[in-house]
C-alpha cells in the first residue's frame, strides 16, 4: 500500500484499550504498515483510540497524521529507533504521555488541540523546517534544538476559569520567553518580537471579537527605538470597527513612507500607504501591487489560454527571475510562477562584480549582491505554492565570506528541493566550498545530482545510497570527498572531474551498475576502483599526478577494473613510471572496440600503445591524441617491452591528432603501416580543426593551410571556391535576416566562433568585422580551460598566450574601422617582466574607448 485512512467511531471509552474497536484498529494499523505503507493517517470519534505503539515498525512511513489518538509512554522512542524516514508528523485533539518529543529525520511537525499529561515535556527535533504548536492543553512542551527551523506557527493559549476555583497551570512570563529563544532560527514567525533584524513580512491579527480585548501583558518598554529596513509588509485583520487599527497604521506610517517591490530594488512611482489601507473592511493591509500591463490594440491574449501545463512548460526556459517576473502581464499569469515545476536561481545573473580569477573583485560589492540574490531565493521558495513540486533544481550561489551561516542557508535550500520531490538537483557554490548536510539526502524521487565545489564529508554516500533509492547519474566537479567509499547499486552515470580526494586514505568506488564512468583530473588522493561488472564507457584522465605513492601498479589497478568496458579514453600526464619487465599493464579488453589515448602511450618506444593493441582482439577504431603545444621531449613511461607484436584484425580506423609539425606524427604512421594497415585507413587531423572548425584559425594563426578538412576541398580535377554548406538543403534562410539581427545572433557568440562563421556563405564573410560585442577569452584557447602550468607547462602556457595575443590583435586590425563595440571583454594572461603583453592589453583596452565602447 501507499495510503492508509481510517476515520472510525468508538463508542465505549472505558478500558477503551482492550475493546474489540481499539483491538480491530491497532490490528489494520499494524497490516498496513507491513504493506510498506508511506502515509498513515487516523481518525477517531467519540472515545480516543489506546494506540499500541510496539506494532510501529516500518522503514517506508514518511507521514503519520493523528486525530482524537492516545501516545503512551515509549511512543516516540519507538519512532525514533523504528521509523528512520518519517518525515511528517500531524497530531490533533490527541494525549501524549511520553517525556520527550525526539525525531532525527522529522522535518514538518504540527500539533493541535493536543494535551500534555506531564510536566517538563520537551520537543527537540533537529531536522525540523516546519513547526506548528496551537491550542495546548495542560503542561505547556520546552522547545529544543531547532537549528534548521524556517516556518513556525505558534498559538499560546492560556487559560484562567474563574467560576468556583482557579486554575493556571503554571504558566508565566518566563514560559513565554522559553518558547520565543527556542524559536530563534525561524524565518517566518507568527510571534513577532522587536528582535527581528531581517523581517520582511509583518502580520498582525487583532482581536476577533470584543471580549479578547482585555489587556494580556503588563509591562513598560523603555527602549522603543528599532530598525526594520527588509520590512516590506505589513498585513492587519481585524474587526471592521475596532479602534486599534488606526493606532497601527500612525505607528507604521510614522516610520516609513516607502516599500520595496517583491523581488528587485526598484524604486516605487508613487506611495500611497493610507490609499493601501483601504482594501477591505475585514483585512487590511500595505503591499506593493505588481503593475499590469492593459491588453490595448483589441488583441486577444491566445497564450494565456493555454492549459497551465503547456505555460508551465514555457516557463522552464526562464531562470526563476524571469518566471516570477511574469506576474506582471496579466491576471492569469499572477501566481503561475509559484507552480513552476523548475527552479533556475544564478548568483551570476544578479551581479557584475564576480568573475572567477578576479583576484582585484570590489568584495564589498560582491556581498552586497550576494545578499540580495540569497534574500530572493528565501522570498521565492517562502512564496511557492506548498503543494506544488519540483522537477529541477538549480542553484547557483556565492560564499564569499566562508561562515557557517552560508552553509545552513545553502542545505536548507537543497533541503527544500529534496522535499518538494526534486527528480534533478544541480547545486554550484562560487568561492568558499559549501559542506554538504547529508542527513537530508533522503527522496525516492531523486535521479540525478550534479554538485560543483562541496564537500562531502563521512558518511555522504552511505546516506545517498540508503536515502535516494532511484538515484542514477552524480556529477561532481571540484569537489571535496573526504568519505572512505563511493558506493551505490543503482547508480548507472558516475562523472568526478578535478575532485579533491582525502589523502588520509584511499577512496574506494564501487558501483556495480554503473555504464559509464569518467575520472578526470583527480586533484589528490588516490581514488580505488571497485566491482565494475557493468562498465560500457570510461573515461580516465590522469593529469598532474605528482604524489610519490603512486607508481605503475597504481596505473595498472586503473585498467584492470576497466578489462569489461568498450569504449575507453584513457591519458595519464605525471610523474615518470618505471614498467617493470613482468609488470601485466592491461588486461585482456575482450568488449573493447573504440579506443583513445593521450601522448603518454608512445613514450619508451611505443610501450603503452603496443600494450594496449596486444590486449584489444575486437578493436576497431584508435584514436591518438598527441601534444596541443610544443612543450620538448617528455617522459612518462620507462621500461622495455619484449615482444612487439599484435594482431588487431578489426582494427579499421586509426585517427592521429596533433600538431601541423609534430615530429611523431611520422612514426606513427610507418608504425601502423608496418604492421600491416593501409595509409588509407590513417587519418591526420590537426589540434586546429579537432571542433569542426574546419581550418579559420589559420586566418589569425598565418600558418599555411596543409590538409584541409575534406569538406572544404573540391573533387579532383576542380578547381573553384568552397561550396555555401546552406546550398545543400534548399534556400539559406538564416543569411536573408537583416544585419542587425545577424548581428544580435553572433552576439551570443565569443570573438573566436564569430569569426569562424566568415566559411558559412558569401552572406557571412565580413559579417564577424562590424559585430558590437567583442567576447575574446584566453580559456578558450586551451584544451582543458586552464593555462597554469608548472616545470615543463610553462612552454605551454607561453605558446597559449602568444597564440591569444596574436589572435586578439589580428582581431582587432581587422574590425571594420566604422563599427563601434558596444561590450568589449578579454581575459589574458601576463607573467612577469612581460612587458609586451602589458602593452598589447593597454592597446586593446584604448582600442575599446575609442569605439564607444
Amino acid at each position: 500500500m501507499d495510503t492508509f485512512w481510517l476515520s472510525y467511531s468508538i463508542f465505549d471509552g472505558y478500558g477503551a484499550g482492550n475493546m474489540p474497536a481499539s483491538v480491530d484498529a491497532n490490528r489494520w494499523i499494524n497490516h498496513a504498515l507491513q504493506k510498506q505503507i508511506r502515509v498513515l493517517e487516523v481518525v477517531v470519534f467519540s472515545f480516543s483510540l489506546q494506540l499500541n505503539h510496539t506494532v510501529f515498525t516500518s522503514r517506508y512511513l514518511r507521514r503519520i497524521g493523528f486525530s482524537s489518538v492516545s501516545l503512551d509512554q515509549g511512543f516516540f522512542n519507538q519512532l525514533v529507533v523504528r521509523y528512520p524516514v518519517l518525515e511528517d508528523l500531524f497530531l490533533h485533539r490527541c494525549n501524549i504521555a511520553d517525556d520527550e518529543i525526539s525525531s532525527q529525520t522529522l522535518k514538518v511537525l504540527t500539533i493541535d488541540e493536543t494535551k500534555f499529561s506531564r510536566e517538563n515535556k520537551t520537543v527537540s527535533t533537529p531536522s525540523v523546517t516546519s513547526l506548528t504548536l496551537s491550542c495546548l492543553e495542560g503542561c505547556t512542551p520546552i522547545l529544543n534544538n531547532m537549528p534548521l527551523l524556517v516556518t513556525a506557527s505558534v498559538s499560546i493559549t492560556h487559560f484562567k476559569y474563574v467560576v468556583e476555583f482557579e486554575v493556571d497551570f503554571g504558566f508565566d512570563a518566563n514560559d513565554l520567553r522559553h518558547k520565543l529563544w527556542s524559536l530563534s532560527a525561524a524565518k517566518k514567525l507568527e510571534l513577532f518580537m522587536r528582535n527581528s533584524p531581517r523581517l520582511e513580512k509583518l502580520t498582525l491579527k487583532l482581536a476577533r471579537c470584543n471580549w479578547e480585548k482585555s489587556p494580556r501583558i503588563i509591562g513598560e518598554l523603555t527602549e522603543r527605538s528599532f530598525t526594520c529596513e527588509y520590512l516590506k509588509i505589513v498585513e492587519v485583520i481585524c474587526l471592521e470597527d475596532d479602534p486599534q487599527v488606526i493606532n497601527v497604521e500612525d505607528f507604521f506610517v510614522n516610520i516609513s513612507t516607502h516599500a520595496h517591490y517583491l523581488f528587485d530594488e526598484t524604486p516605487l512611482r508613487r506611495a500611497r500607504l493610507p490609499a493601501a489601507m483601504e482594501a477591505s473592511p475585514i483585512k487590511r493591509r500595505w503591499r506593493v501591487m505588481a503593475p499590469a500591463h492593459a491588453g490595448g490594440g483589441g488583441r486577444e491574449d491566445r497564450l494565456s489560454d493555454f492549459p497551465e501545463g503547456v505555460l508551465h512548460r514555457i516557463m522552464s526556459f526562464l531562470d526563476s527571475r524571469q518566471a516570477v517576473q511574469t506576474c506582471v502581464l496579466s491576471p492569469r499569469w499572477r501566481d503561475l510562477w509559484r507552480t513552476v515545476p523548475h527552479i533556475h536561481a544564478d548568483f551570476y545573473d544578479f551581479t557584475l562584480n564576480w568573475t572567477s580569477d578576479d583576484d582585484e573583485m570590489d568584495e564589498a560589492a560582491v556581498a552586497e549582491d550576494e545578499v540580495v540574490f540569497n534574500r530572493f531565493v528565501n522570498r521565492l521558495l517562502e512564496l511557492r505554492d506548498p503543494n506544488a513540486s519540483i522537477r529541477s533544481f538549480f542553484l547557483r550561489f556565492c560564499r564569499s565570506d566562508g561562515s557557517d551561516d552560508g552553509s545552513a542557508e545553502g542545505n536548507r535550500w537543497i533541503s527544500y528541493a529534496l522535499q518538494k520531490n526534486v527528480r534533478v538537483l544541480e547545486v554550484a557554490v562560487l568561492s568558499y566550498a559549501l559542506e554538504l548536510d547529508h542527513s537530508v539526502f533522503s527522496s525516492r524521487y531523486l535521479r540525478t545530482i550534479d554538485f560543483s565545489n562541496v564537500v562531502m564529508n563521512q558518511g555522504f554516500f552511505k546516506q545517498l545510497e540508503m536515502g535516494c533509492p532511484e538515484l542514477e547519474e552524480l556529477f561532481l566537479d571540484e569537489c571535496f570527498i573526504v568519505d572512505d567509499e563511493i558506493s551505490s547499486q543503482t547508480l548507472k552515470v558516475l562523472t568526478l572531474d578535478a575532485t579533491h580526494f582525502c589523502y588520509g586514505f584511499k577512496t574506494s568506488i564501487s558501483s556495480p551498475s554503473v555504464t559509464s564512468l569518467a575520472l578526470r583530473y583527480p586533484m589528490s588522493g588516490k581514488p580505488v576502483l571497485n566491482d565494475m561488472e557493468a562498465l560500457v564507457s570510461a573515461s580516465m584522465l590522469l593529469y598532474h599526478v605528482e604524489h610519490d605513492d603512486f607508481d605503475a601498479n597504481d596505473l595498472r589497478d586503473y585498467l584492470w577494473n576497466l578489462y569489461n568496458v568498450e569504449i575507453l579514453d584513457f591519458s595519464y600526464h605525471g610523474k615518470k613510471l618505471t614498467m617493470e619487465n613482468n609488470l601485466q599493464l592491461c588486461p585482456k579488453f575482450i568488449n573493447l572496440v573504440s579506443l583513445t589515448l593521450g601522448p603518454w602511450c608512445l613514450d619508451a618506444n611505443f610501450y603503452g600503445l603496443i600494450v594496449f593493441l596486444q590486449n584489444s582482439p575486437i578493436l576497431e577504431k584508435l584514436t591518438l591524441e598527441l601534444a596541443m603545444y610544443h612543450t620538448g621531449k617528455l617522459q612518462r613511461i620507462i621500461g622495455q617491452i619484449e615482444e612487439r607484436s599484435f594482431t588487431c584484425e578489426h582494427l579499421t580506423s586509426v585517427e592521429v591528432i596533433c600538431l601541423e609539425d609534430d615530429p611523431l606524427v611520422n612514426d606513427v604512421v610507418n608504425f601502423f603501416v608496418n604492421s600491416g594497415m593501409s595509409s588509407v585507413q590513417i587519418h591526420i587531423k590537426l589540434w586546429s580543426q579537432s571542433e569542426d572548425d574546419f581550418h579559420v584559425l589559420h586566418l589569425f594563426d598565418e600558418r599555411p593551410l596543409s590538409g584541409c578538412s575534406a569538406a572544404m576541398e573540391e573533387p579532383p580535377g576542380k578547381q573553384g571556391p568552397a561550396m555555401d554548406p546552406a546550398q545543400d538543403s534548399g534556400r539559406d534562410w538564416l543569411s536573408g535576416l537583416p544585419e542587425g539581427i545577424l548581428h544580435r545572433i553572433m552576439s551570443f557568440l565569443d570573438s573566436r566562433q564569430a569569426v569562424r562563421t566568415c566559411v558559412l556563405s558569401r552572406r557571412w564573410r565580413d559579417l564577424w568585422r562590424s559585430v558590437p560585442r567583442v567576447h575574446a577569452d584566453i580559456c578558450d584557447f586551451t584544451l582543458y580551460g586552464i593555462i597554469h602550468g608548472e616545470g615543463d607547462e610553462d612552454l605551454e602556457e607561453a605558446e597559449v598566450v602568444v597564440v591569444f595575443n596574436s589572435f586578439v590583435n589580428r582581431l582587432l586590425e581587422r574590425r571594420d574601422p566604422t563599427a563601434s563595440i558596444e561590450t568589449f571583454f578579454f581575459r589574458c594572461c601576463i607573467s612577469d617582466e612581460d612587458n609586451d603583453g602589458l602593452a598589447d592589453a593597454n592597446r586593446w583596452i584604448t582600442y575599446g574607448w575609442q569605439k564607444n565602447s
